[in-house]
């Protein structure tokens, strides 16, 4: 049997999306071509993956796949509609029953083919849209499709934004299923689940529940956002059904002196359930970062608290079914939502040497339950120019240590990222 690791899925390229000296958030595709009025855009992505383990067997894993997106035009002067074809290959490369071979990149199987997207949309522009069908999901923490590896999760589900004016947005959501990055289809179940629950070939999980569980019927969620020239706000709410409820909240400040761009934000995160299908969800975590921009270069300490809750899941640990959450503190392989109450605290910056190259590193800290957890990562990432304007490389590198490596062995990790957008 392969080996199925139990953090890092969730967790490789968690630069991109969390912190505010990350590097661009994900992106599928570049300004669409158009071919009788219907839009047409995508990308082509190669992925290779590599775990050393300090006293296990190391691990590798290759693939090469994309996504093609296809958005019709406007008809009935409010809706049109979207398909998106997922894939990905890794040609038969490896011999998935040795433990040399990685199932997180493509699970046990030599080729992902699904449709990742097929919804309809209503939409006044600049005022409301709302889509139903398959998708994917931005802009909402906690709940978001990412690509931490090849491809993007994806939702069935009900999305509705409402931006009454320039400062303020509205949501609402209804998700039903989901399908996980090395899915071909859609089911109801999330991370906490096991590998290969009712079928889906789902790896990398928490693993903290059994093949008996009952199915999740999704998630409910409602949130706003506020924004001005100085400040971001946001409040959320989320039933996770048979999993968590939970209130999120966020604050972001920042000002430009002259050549310098101080900022501060804090966050606060409740959640609670005494009937979960993972037993007692009574969490309490709060954090706060703060930074400085100067030119071309950034820097950024964070802190996370998860407040111990004795007897609850976790110890009082923080849960995120479908992704590592948004605390501040996120690593690349690790964070608070895999290793439970405790705190945790990082220091990141970033550097752009040109438009075409771009790096940043961290070092975290974390002391929960389980025991202390170290965390060093480091990301290149190079922009084409020109006719190779949307070509990119990315590699990022990783080394942890302490009760929190995955598999409880110090770990380094390397990921290389070549991706063309079309």
């Amino acid at each position: 049997m392969i080996k199925k690791l139990k953090y890092t899925v969730l967790t490789f390229g968690m630069l991109h999306a969390v912190g505010a000296y990350a590097f661009t958030g994900a992106v599928y595709g570049a300004a669409p071509s158009y071919i009788d009025g219907f839009a047409i855009n995508g990308f082509v992505r190669s992925f290779y993956f590599y775990n050393g383990y300090n006293g296990a067997q190391n691990q590798r894993a290759f693939a090469l796949g994309g996504i093609l997106n296809i958005k019709s035009p406007t008809f009935l002067k409010y809706f049109s509609g979207g398909l998106s074809f997922f894939t990905a290959h890794n040609f038969g490369l490896y011999d998935q029953s040795k433990n040399s071979y990685d199932p997180l990149l493509m699970g046990e199987k030599n080729s992902i083919n699904s449709l990742g997207q097929a919804y309809i949309e209503f939409s006044i522009p600049k005022n409301i849209v709302i889509k139903a069908g398959d998708q994917m999901l931005h802009n909402m923490p906690w709940l978001h499709s990412h690509d931490p590896m090849l491809l993007p999760d994806s939702y069935q589900a009900i999305f509705a934004k409402y931006t009454p004016n320039k400062n303020i947005k509205l949501y609402a959501l209804r998700e039903f299923r989901w399908q996980s990055r090395t899915s071909n289809a859609y089911y109801n179940d999330n991370y906490y689940y096991p590998a290969t629950y009712e079928g889906d070939s789902l790896y990398g999980t928490f693993g903290k529940l059994p093949y008996t569980a009952p199915q999740t019927p999704g998630t409910l969620a409602f949130g706003a956002k506020y924004t001005n020239n100085f400040m971001k706000t946001e409040a959320w709410y989320y039933d996770f059904y048979k999993i968590a409820k939970m209130f999120y909240m966020s604050a972001s400040f920042s000002k430009n002196l002259g050549s310098f761009k101080p900022n501060l934000g804090v966050q606060y995160v409740r959640q609670f359930n005494n009937k979960s299908i993972l037993g007692n969800i009574n969490s309490v975590t709060y954090g706060v970062t703060s930074g400085v921009k100067y030119k071309n270069a950034q820097l950024r300490l964070s802190y996370n608290e998860n407040e111990p809750k004795p007897g609850a899941f976790l110890n009082g640990g923080v849960v995120s079914p479908y992704n590592i959450g948004a605390l501040y503190t996120n690593s690349i392989i690790v964070g608070l939502v895999q290793l439970g109450a405790g705190n945790a605290w990082q220091v990141a910056g970033s550097y752009l040497f040109s438009p075409q190259i771009n790096t940043n590193a961290s070092y975290a800290q974390y002391n929960t339950y389980i025991g202390k957890s170290t965390e060093l990562d480091w990301t290149i990432q190079y922009n084409g120019i020109n006719e190779l304007k949307n070509f990119s490389i990315t590699n990022e590198l990783s080394f942890d240590t302490g009760g929190g490596a995955p598999e409880g062995k110090d770990a380094y990790y390397e990921q290389l990222d070549l991706q063309y957008l079309f």
